[in-house]
């Protein structure tokens, strides 16, 4: 291999390697442009406010597939369309799916650098857990969401106010009031640090009406009873926008705080209590309403046999109720649903980068193969062709000679020499030797064709191979290529070729020197002229 070849190789390589560099960064860039612009829209969606109405989240489910069909996507985008979508089946009863879309959106999250995202829906899970009455696996949501992050480097202050919260009503259930009081408390204080003019009056009631329950069980009485007070006329019972989380989250805790009150005052609590049950109906708070049932029961219960009887008939059917809901509620979970998405869109994950790997190493292996080619063949070219004159190269000419003797196929030589080439050379120097030796090349390619082959035989030497259909014409043949070569218009001084021809007979091997002996007889005897003996 010569050192040009090497170099052409080397300038090949690195040419591939900058395009597949450019390629990538630019594909990199474009990618991360359109993920911004994706970014920028899922925000503006994701920020309008659901209405739960079943036309608009039909849309809405179709419009959160249609952004999930992108394909420049970032995970933390994937992530909160999943929740969005979890929101709607949560709303629909659709636990299925409810559970599914909550894998999906963990996964995606928690892939991603969104901590507080992540953190809302493992407090929204843990709310789902707790609105159906299982303490255990709240438990074991708000334990995840401690090995991710403390409460305390939530840095959104609405989320931060809702895992305290969260946490409050935990510790409330266990019966932790001081602890409770104090995290109501500092879910207050996250709210106080946040001025979005949209969600603090909502969480602020939300954390009072959680402190009304503690103080009642406390003792505090008239703080429970001002807090009711404060808001008995409250706009947030009649918002329609997100109304399942304010009845959830305000709504009725309220109803419990007054229920709680009023069982231990003189005034009836029937009247409460049904509209306390009509929005845990209405919205499937089943076990919420009967524990509130029980509570009932235990601290105030009717006064006559006739009313515990139809009491009774209203536990019995809470509880049926409560059965029921949890046992569709939890099919899904119980069997994994959650962890079972998640193992899903891992392996889906998976499968993807395998498949872009293995495209990435296929498209390396076509690119050295072609390299490879190029080269090879640049290298065959090169060894094959005289790189100056464009004929064949000596080794070309040594290896069709032995194939031409090995098949005792008859052909002729034409052996051509440049007359005075040397003094051409120190004359008028090695360029326009050059020039000379091309231009010999050029005519010798013009006589090219199936049955003559010419070739460079060393230095200003030259031979042709004649084949036997233009066996009976390789005198014409030669002495043509040296008239043609004698009438080129030379700048510097005529230039003209001493040419030796000899055809195969029953000793093949010695014609190639039977037409070097005619061309030194050419030579030695004026120049200029062909012999053929």
């Amino acid at each position: 291999m010569t050192k040009k070849i090497i170099q052409n190789t080397i300038g090949l390589i690195v040419t591939t390697i900058i395009i597949i560099a450019i390629i990538q960064v630019t594909y990199y860039y474009y990618s991360e442009h359109m993920k911004l612009v994706n970014h920028n829209e899922i925000t503006e969606f994701i920020d309008t406010e659901l209405t739960f109405e079943q036309d608009s989240l039909t849309k809405e489910l179709a419009m959160i597939d249609d952004f999930l069909d992108e394909r420049y996507l970032n995970n933390e985008d994937i992530g909160r369309l999943y929740e969005r979508k979890s929101n709607i089946y949560k709303f629909q009863n659709d636990y299925a799916n409810y559970a599914r879309s909550i894998g999906y959106a963990l996964y995606y999250l928690e892939n991603s650098d969104d901590i507080d995202y992540t953190a809302n829906i493992l407090l929204d899970l843990a709310m789902f857990y707790l609105v159906n009455d299982n303490y255990e696996c709240a438990q074991d949501s708000m334990a995840e969401l401690y090995e991710i992050t403390s409460i305390e480097n939530i840095k959104d202050n609405q989320v931060r106010s809702y895992a305290y919260r969260l946490r409050g009503i935990l510790k409330f259930r266990n019966k932790q009031y001081f602890a409770a009081e104090q995290d109501f408390l500092k879910a207050q204080n996250a709210i106080a640090n946040s001025n979005t003019g949209i969600y603090e009056e909502a969480y602020t009631a939300m954390n009072e009406v959680n402190l009304a329950k503690v103080y009642y069980f406390e003792g505090r009485l008239d703080e429970a009873q001002a807090i009711i007070d404060k808001y008995e006329d409250s706009d947030l019972f009649n918002q329609s926008t997100y109304a399942s989380f304010l009845v959830r989250d305000f709504v009725l805790p309220y109803y419990e705080a007054v229920i709680y009150i009023t069982s231990s005052e003189a005034p009836e609590y029937t009247d409460v209590l049904d509209i306390y049950m009509s929005y845990c109906e209405q919205y499937n708070y089943f076990s919420w309403e009967l524990n509130t049932l029980i509570f009932l029961l235990e601290h105030r219960p009717p006064a006559t046999k006739t009313e515990m009887k139809s009491f009774y008939t209203v536990i019995n059917k809470a509880y049926a109720n409560a059965a029921y809901t949890g046992s569709q509620t939890y099919t899904a979970l119980i069997n994994g649903e959650i962890e079972d998405s998640i193992e899903t869109v891992r392996d889906n994950q998976y499968h993807s980068k395998s498949r872009s790997n293995r495209t990435r190493i296929y498209l390396i292996i076509l690119l050295v193969s072609i390299i490879l080619a190029v080269t090879t063949g640049a290298i065959i070219k090169t060894s094959k062709y005289d790189a100056l004159t464009g004929v064949l190269s000596r080794g070309a000419f040594d290896d069709d000679l032995a194939k031409t003797i090995k098949r005792n196929t008859p052909y002729g030589i034409i052996m051509i020499d440049i007359d005075d080439f040397k003094k051409v050379n120190d004359t008028y120097g090695h360029q326009t030797g050059d020039i000379v030796l091309k231009e010999l090349g050029k005519i010798l390619v013009s006589f090219k064709n199936s049955q003559i082959t010419p070739y460079r035989y060393g230095g200003e030497e030259f031979v042709v191979i004649v084949y036997a259909n233009a066996l009976s014409t390789i005198n014409l043949i030669g002495e043509n290529i040296r008239k043609v070569f004698s009438i080129v218009d030379w700048d510097f001084a005529p230039v003209t070729l001493s040419v030796g021809i000899a055809v195969s007979d029953d000793d093949f091997a010695t014609t190639l020197k039977r037409a070097d002996e005619n061309l030194y007889i050419s030579k030695t005897t004026g120049k200029n002229k062909t012999t053929f003996k």
